[in-house]
């Protein structure tokens, strides 16, 4: 049976992956420097300590030390450590692990909670790849609160209501406990755990195991001025993460507004909304500033992340076009955005989106944006919504229908 989550928290060590011997050397390293009488750790009994708040595995690792050798100790092997990783050219992320987020990604929002000192959490997204892919994240180190709290804490900053977090400890079951949030235990992972809500022996088994949680009523309606700072919220990280849009600067909520009020003049802004949450927009712009071009339109459409292959692109894009046609539009164009290879930033998941929606591709253009410091091409799709005869109707605006 599928758990049904509105969003999936990751641990990391254990989890995402293996840095035992990495840190093993790093640590004994950083003992050596400070030349306490310490007792130097390997990859074994590293994996009996990882999960637990780094003053915690201090204790249990150095007990005959003072707490002010310990953190001392552990400030220099967390130093240490983050240089020793960054340097690490070798795979030391457990398999599936990047295909398995970008796959989950499309349908859900991902974080990362973690035990970990502040740091440790951007160097795992940098050298996995998944940065692109993670929403938020939260560490002992930036809060000095413990895994429970933490989780609490990123629940209620991104209005989380039903997620599930993947570890692989029992701390991490007792934290989950605490937490009020369903356990995943990682059985390929350091640890063991008494109970758990499901297992998974490999990092793909989530792509089974989770399933989105059935969205109540949704309904559609015009967009206003006041849906701007909401609107670019979902917009923002298709802008900073993403090739999908070409702009590189998130516009202010007064630019946003404007934008919305000058196409309303004329087209059709629409939003999808949920118990009070927009999910989604869509929209249409003129397609060229002449006259001869007054039937034709641009559309875009945005989902806010985690809510993909839903079936809200389909339920936004096709009321768009009922109303575009009773405008007396003939054709819809889309500029959609495409990569020629695997890339973190930008995937054809636009194109085959308007595939199904009808849209047949018209152009192709290589290399026309750049962005990242790379080179994407850019396709113009296009979908053929009433008949061309050589006596037009008049262009309604979507203010007077």
């Amino acid at each position: 049976m599928k758990i049904e989550t509105d969003a999936i928290i990751l641990d990391i060590d254990g989890t995402l992956w293996n840095t035992t011997g990495v840190v093993a050397q790093a640590w004994n390293k950083a003992i050596e420097k400070l030349n306490f009488p310490a007792q130097k750790v390997n990859p074994q009994n590293l994996k009996s300590e990882f999960g637990k708040p780094m003053d915690k595995i201090a204790e249990s690792l150095w007990p005959n030390l003072s707490k002010p050798q310990r953190t001392k100790l552990m400030s220099e092997c967390c130093e240490q450590e983050q240089i020793a990783l960054k340097e690490n050219e070798k795979k030391i992320e457990f398999p599936n692990v990047l295909s398995t987020i970008k796959k989950l990604s499309e349908r859900f929002n991902i974080y990362i909670v973690s035990n970990c000192q502040s740091g440790y959490i951007e160097l795992t997204m940098q050298k996995i790849g998944i940065a692109n892919f993670i929403r938020d994240h939260e560490c002992y180190g930036d809060t000095k609160k413990y895994k429970a709290e933490n989780l609490r804490l990123l629940c209620e900053r991104n209005r989380l209501k039903k997620p599930v977090y993947v570890g692989d400890t029992e701390g991490d079951r007792t934290a989950c406990k605490e937490a009020g949030i369903k356990f995943i235990w990682a059985s390929y992972g350091f640890g063991t755990a008494r109970s758990y809500d499901a297992k998974i022996e490999n990092f793909k088994d989530l792509l089974d195991l989770v399933a989105p949680i059935q969205l109540p009523k949704t309904f559609i309606r015009a967009a206003v001025p006041d849906d701007a700072k909401e609107l670019l919220e979902i917009y923002a990280p298709y802008i900073e993460r993403s090739a999908i849009s070409f702009e590189n600067t998130v516009p202010t909520v007064a630019n946003f507004r404007k934008r919305i009020s000058d196409t309303l003049k004329t087209y059709p802004y629409l939003v999808l909304v949920c118990e009070n949450e927009i999910l989604g927009y869509a929209y249409a712009a003129p397609f060229k500033n002449r006259p001869a071009y007054n039937w034709c339109v641009e559309t875009t459409i945005y989902v806010k992340h985690g809510y993909a292959r839903r079936g809200l692109g389909k339920k936004l894009y096709s009321a768009l076009e009922n109303i575009l046609r009773s405008q007396n539009i003939l054709n819809m164009n889309a500029c959609i955005a495409h990569t020629s290879g695997a890339s973190e930033y930008l995937t054809n998941a636009s194109e085959e989106f308007h595939k199904k929606m009808g849209f047949k591709k018209a152009a192709h253009f290589s290399q026309c944006g750049f962005k990242f410091g790379k080179w994407f091409d850019m396709v113009w799709m296009q979908k053929i919504i009433g008949p061309h005869t050589e006596k037009t109707k008049d262009i309604i605006p979507f203010s007077e229908l």
